[in-house]
């Protein structure tokens, strides 16, 4: 690709969720020290150990493009506005979607941007 387009301010275009999930019926039956273990390289600690991860990795590619000579468009605040506006009947959808699953979807969203400005997205 020869054109990226990027939001200014600090908000992306996009925020990653890492998850990394295990059967509960196998971790209950480790032993203690396992689950330990377990428990104490994970949680907050394993995801702002991927953030970094994916950090450094978006800066490198960031990099490459520029060395490339490629096209970087970083869209105004105004812009960025816009795009956001534009965005609302997917999420008003989705909102729905959930509340039709008995899920208050709003509040998931309204947790979701809490957690990204609490730790960085």
């Amino acid at each position: 690709m020869r054109n990226h387009t990027e939001f200014v301010g600090d908000e992306a275009l996009y925020t990653a969720t890492i998850v990394l999930v295990m059967n509960r019926l196998k971790y209950d039956s480790l032993p203690e020290d396992l689950r330990a273990a377990i428990d104490a390289e994970s949680g907050q600690k394993l995801s702002e150990m991927a953030a970094e991860v994916m950090w450094a990795k978006d800066a490198r590619g960031r990099e490459i493009a520029e060395d490339a000579g490629n096209s970087i468009v970083q869209l105004s605040e105004a812009e960025v506005a816009r795009f956001k506006e534009k965005s609302q009947p997917v999420i008003a959808r989705w909102v729905s979607e959930m509340e039709g699953q008995g899920i208050d979807g709003r509040a998931l969203i309204e947790t979701a941007k809490a957690l990204i400005k609490d730790y960085g997205g």
